[in-house]
């Protein structure tokens, strides 16, 4: 009975399942390769790594050897230098565990239980023993300050489940346990249906995963996308047992790890839409045609793999609605205490998400107004503290933090376009036919008139659900108009010029839009089923409902823009930039680097950080007209490899004929050969990220540059280089 009476049981439940399956399936994988105890590198020993051969820093030249920087596993640290006729050596150091060798490598004995080793070049030659020689002597001097405190951890495989699992507040702890939460309350709000509760939630989570992984395409679609990361894509990042478990894989592409975890919210959000209908309907019909809306809806499939906050903060939202709908009904102190202590980080993630988030605050407190039937007043009150608490919270924070943007919304401009953007069909995204099936128009306006005009007929109810008070079907449709017309409105403030850019602002709209279209769609299909004039509507209607991700599955997979064409070109040539390169690129802000960034994309996520840098990358102003001193200084560098990358911030706009000048000049000031190229016609998405390249149809040429070196040279280039 106390299953099924409190939410919060099952929620500890799930929670319980999170950690103990996450912490044996990582104790396990951890447990076969560790023997008895091991010595591990925790993260944020980075810098501490690094002042271990203070007063020498990354460039100093140590017994001929280059000093090129370090890297960092769980087990050891490594620097690594590069020597005569480019011969590369690593020196790592380990705990001594008592054996004369590491990894079969003889070991130099070092204070503080630590050793070095020499990895690399193996056999060992004399300047190679030179250098370990002068490494250990640095190690061993600055040991006796300290600096070697703290760096290992010993872990005994027999207590790893106590000493290496994460706190709850972990992302694959919390994360799990709150997407399991919301499949048994799907399941349990679909209980009485035919077939079983069980088989609706999963049979709804199965398509929505089925339909997300065939149609979206990876790829950006925020703005900034090259400097800006989700929300979700900080957790992640600050998760150690996501980095422990991705460590074991050597590193993975932090933009795969970020679209897969906005992929995961996205096939979850239906799921949450469904229990906040049916909390909110009081019917199970009306939810499922909310939740399948939502599955089949071009609009969110779009953006279901992309870097788009708006993604998760769809769950966060839906959550926190079906979580405050449960608190309210909870009876028992015990029972309503643990569900208030939940609301909190529901509320936190839910206003925090997006700037305009913060307008959930105000819906929610209406919400509870509406629910005088489920709960009394004083619970509804004490309810509302941590929602206007956390509102305050949120408020206070966006108004520091964004003061000029919203002292902006009080602009001529501002207030027009809020009024007007309704009518306008590629911002209102009732008429944004491109992402919205044309159907979805008439089911959101009829079940809005059924909501408000005959609110006793507007659900279709099962047999066991006993009738709203046509008095709170009312108030929940103008609730929901409010919500849907509200947001569209509020979206005023930021109109971009790109309709596919503005859609993903539109997506706070569609949580709005799926449940009033399911009332529309189910309330057809019911007189429908009364009216036999009414039946092929209703069954053309569904039939237009699920061919809507066929029929849009060109909008859907349309990511043919500026930015997603310079980050696959970017991730294509990855391989064709020898380590060890100088990279020369020209950028209009520092936000919009994309050369500097690349190695984010395969080592952003570990379990340790590397700090080893695998190019020295120089970052040239593309605003300025002529190369700098800092820009001949390093053009006249003749390294071992130098690389150009010309990216957009080179290519020609509106008033440029032809390349940049700074990016002319590069190429006048020796002779480079192409190594990879992509040629396309320009089209815009955000504006910020094209620099100077505003107009849709421009040429653009992407192209990676090689030097090619004189005879002449310092140090002229080798006949063969080696790509990583």
């Amino acid at each position: 009975m106390l299953l099924r009476r409190h939410t919060i049981v099952r929620f500890g439940i799930c929670l319980a399942l999170a950690w103990t399956g996450f912490g044996s399936g990582t104790a396990f994988a951890i447990d076969g390769q560790l023997p008895t105890s091991r010595w591990l590198i925790f993260p944020g020993h980075e810098a501490q790594v690094m002042k271990l051969l203070a007063p020498w820093q990354e460039g100093s030249e140590v017994q001929g050897f280059r000093w090129e920087g370090a890297r960092i596993d769980r087990f050891v640290a490594c620097y690594l230098f590069r020597g005569p006729a480019d011969v590369e050596a690593e020196i790592c150091l380990a705990a001594h565990d008592g054996t004369a060798e590491f990894r079969g490598v003889p070991i130099r004995p070092l204070p503080a239980l630590a050793s070095a080793v020499l990895m690399r070049p193996r056999p060992a030659d004399a300047a190679s023993e030179a250098l370990l020689d002068a490494v250990a002597a640095r190690v061993t001097a600055n040991a006796e300050g300290g600096a070697l405190s703290g760096l290992w951890n010993r872990i005994y495989a027999k207590h790893i489940e106590d000493r290496l699992l994460p706190s709850p507040d972990d992302l694959l702890v919390w994360l799990p346990a709150l997407l399991l939460w919301l499949l048994l309350a799907a399941a349990r709000s679909m209980r009485g249906m035919p077939g079983g509760g069980w088989s609706w939630a999963l049979g709804l989570l199965a398509l929505s995963a089925a339909l997300r992984y065939a149609l979206p395409v990876e790829a950006p679609m925020t703005a900034w996308a090259w400097s800006r990361w989700t929300r979700i894509y900080s957790f992640a990042d600050d998760s150690a047992l996501l980095g422990m478990l991705l460590d074991e894989l050597g590193g993975v592409d932090a933009y795969k790890v970020q679209s897969e975890l906005l992929r995961i919210t996205s096939i979850f959000s239906p799921l949450a839409v469904l229990g906040h209908s049916r909390k909110l309907f009081g019917a199970k019909w009306p939810a499922v045609g909310a939740a399948l809306l939502l599955i089949v809806s071009p609009h969110h499939l779009r953006f279901s793999a992309a870097d788009v906050q708006f993604i998760p903060s769809m769950l966060w939202s839906s959550a926190a609605f079906l979580w405050l709908y449960e608190t309210l009904e909870a009876r028992h102190p015990l029972s309503r205490a643990l569900h208030l202590l939940g609301l909190v980080p529901l509320l936190a993630l839910s206003l925090t998400a997006r700037p305009l988030n913060i307008a959930y605050a105000p819906l929610m407190l209406l919400a509870l107004a509406m629910a005088a039937q489920q709960a009394p007043r004083w619970w509804r009150w004490t309810v509302a503290s941590p929602i206007v608490a956390s509102a305050a919270i949120a408020g206070w924070g966006l108004i520091s933090e964004s003061s000029d943007a919203v002292g902006g919304v009080l602009s001529t401009r501002v207030m027009i376009d809020m009024a007007t953007l309704i009518f306008r069909p590629d911002y209102d995204p009732l008429l944004y036919f491109r992402l919205t099936p044309p159907i979805w128009l008439p089911l959101i306006l009829f079940g809005a008139a059924l909501m408000l005009l005959r609110p006793a007929e507007a659900m279709l109810r099962s047999d066991d659900e006993p009738a709203l008070p046509q008095r709170i079907v009312r108030l929940r449709g103008l609730w929901l108009c409010g919500w849907l017309f509200g947001y569209i409105a509020l979206h005023g403030v930021v109109v971009v010029n790109e309709p596919m850019n503005n859609a993903r602002y539109q997506l706070h709209s569609l949580p709005a839009m799926a449940m009033l279209g399911g009332v529309g769609l189910t309330g057809l299909w019911a007189l429908g089923r009364e009216r036999g004039a009414l039946r092929l509507a209703a069954a053309f209607a569904v039939i237009l409902v699920l061919a809507a991700p066929w029929l849009h599955r060109a909008a859907i997979a349309d990511v043919d823009y500026v930015i997603a064409q310079e980050r696959a070109f970017l991730r294509r040539s990855r391989a064709m930039m020898p380590s060890g390169c100088q990279l020369i690129e020209v950028a209009t802000a520092e936000s919009n680097m994309k050369i500097g960034r690349l190695e984010q994309m395969q080592h952003k996520i570990r379990g340790i950080r590397p700090v080893h840098k695998p190019w020295r990358v120089v970052v040239l102003d593309g605003t300025a007209t002529a190369l700098d001193e800092a820009g001949r200084a390093a053009l006249a560098e003749h390294s071992r490899c130098q690389i150009f990358y010309e990216g957009v911030a080179c290519a020609p706009g509106p008033w440029l004929a032809g390349r940049r000048p700074l990016c002319e000049q590069i190429l006048q000031s020796g002779r480079w050969e192409s190594i990879t190229a992509a040629r396309f016609r320009a089209r815009v998405y955000d504006e910020g990220e094209t620099g100077h390249l505003r107009a849709n149809g421009d040429p653009v040429t992407l192209q990676l540059w090689r030097r090619i070196y004189e005879p002449g040279d310092r140090r002229p280039r080798p006949a063969a280089e080696g790509g990583r």
